[in-house]
């Protein structure tokens, strides 16, 4: 399950950027994965300029995700 960030008011992601850093990326490499609620977003390009400051590359999904194989358990 992924770790849930609520700020306790509404706040820009790139407001929280600098400050919870730290607590986010901790989140990541324990749970990987996390979920982003109640931010003021005016676009999508706010959501990508927040995720590539962490610097990792980012993944384009604009054609799908191709899957090879599905196997049910």
């Amino acid at each position: 399950m992924p770790w849930v960030f609520t700020p306790a008011q509404p706040a820009a992601l790139r407001d929280i950027a600098g400050a919870e850093r730290d607590a986010i990326e901790a989140q990541l490499l324990r749970v990987g994965a996390v979920l982003l609620r109640g931010f003021a977003l005016r676009s999508a390009l706010d959501l990508r300029e927040f995720a590539a400051s962490f610097g990792a590359p980012l993944a384009s999904y604009e054609r799908g995700c191709l899957r090879l194989r599905v196997s049910i358990s």
